[in-house]
């Protein structure tokens, strides 16, 4: 049994050689405190039926799982966040289009007067500043809350050589082992050569991201994922 996840994917595989059976399943939009339990409750279901056992658990009491966490859970909006403070900066200072080589874009634009909205994909999220000690940083929440994401938060980065300039934006929740971050994208100039170097800067360490399969391959497969996610 071995789980994997994503930013708002998660599934789970299940293989039993003795008894020639594998079972795997998939959701998305599933972000939650225990994004697991859902799956493991469908693989042990099935492979109590497959040893013909009476399944531990029923339609009458999955939903109840673990035992009473229903009634435990909070009653408050898991959206909620706070929408009272204000940005340190004008919003325009951070709207525009940002990329990374592996995520692609992100773009940043005024949802309102005190608002960002991002955009990463075909997702879409409302940007609220936080307090005034996390300059820069916002709370996202998810437009469209069929993907049930977040709450979570982004922090834009400044120049260090112009500090008036923001030109980065940290997003944790899309893979916080490395943290992935932004560039904003130069608003003049060739803008396929200067990704062509981002990408180089990314993967390619030594002869580049076209001349190295290895990265190639990996980049290709996560955007055919990201594709078909975001469908």
């Amino acid at each position: 049994m071995h789980y994997g996840s994503f930013a708002g994917a998660y599934s789970l595989i299940t293989l039993v050689p003795e008894l020639r059976l594998g079972l795997f399943t998939s959701f998305n939009g599933g972000e939650q405190d225990r994004p697991w339990t859902i799956t493991s409750l469908i693989h042990t279901y099935a492979l109590d039926l497959a040893l013909d056992r009476e399944p531990w658990t029923t339609a009458d009491d999955a939903c109840a799982f673990p035992p009473g966490s229903r009634q435990n859970e909070a009653e408050d909006d898991p959206f909620a966040v706070e929408m009272h403070h204000k940005a340190q900066r004008a919003l325009e200072t951070y709207t525009g289009v940002y990329y990374h080589p592996l995520w692609e874009t992100l773009n940043v634009s005024l949802y309102n007067a005190t608002q960002l909205l991002v955009k990463i994909g075909h997702i879409r999220f409302r940007a609220f500043p936080c307090s005034p000690e996390l300059k820069d940083s916002f709370n996202i929440v998810v437009v469209d809350k069929r993907w049930y994401i977040g709450p979570a938060q982004i922090t834009f980065l400044v120049n260090p050589d112009l500090e008036t300039l923001i030109d980065r934006v940290e997003v944790p929740f899309l893979a916080f082992s490395d943290r992935p971050t932004f560039v904003r994208e130069p608003s003049a100039g060739n803008v396929t050569a200067w990704r062509a170097q981002q990408e180089e800067n990314t993967c390619g360490r030594a002869s580049g991201l076209t001349q190295n399969p290895t990265c190639l391959a990996f980049l290709v497969l996560v955007q055919i994922f990201c594709a078909s996610w975001c469908v």
